[in-house]
């Protein structure tokens, strides 16, 4: 069973074992569509760790989609990208 504590934003699981037990599990839950500010990555950190994996185009769409930034820009593109 599943419930949504919207008080603590978080997953309440419940599972029954068999014999009877039960035990409750929280799982805190990320709002669609966010990415939690305390974890966002610099643009430089991920271009580090993604560089190699994909193209310089897939990298500007993860790196607006995570609201990564550089030199205050609002949206980078696969240029900008090839440029750091």
């Amino acid at each position: 069973m599943c419930e949504l504590d919207d008080a603590t934003n978080e997953a309440v699981l419940l599972v029954h074992w068999r014999g009877g037990r039960h035990t409750e599990v929280r799982v805190a839950r990320v709002k669609t569509g966010r990415y939690p500010t305390d974890m966002a990555p610099t643009a430089v950190d991920a271009l580090r760790k993604l560089a190699g994996h994909w193209p310089d185009r897939e990298l500007a769409v993860s790196l607006n989609r995570m609201r990564c930034k550089i030199n205050n820009r609002h949206r980078l593109t696969g240029q900008a990208v090839t440029t750091l």
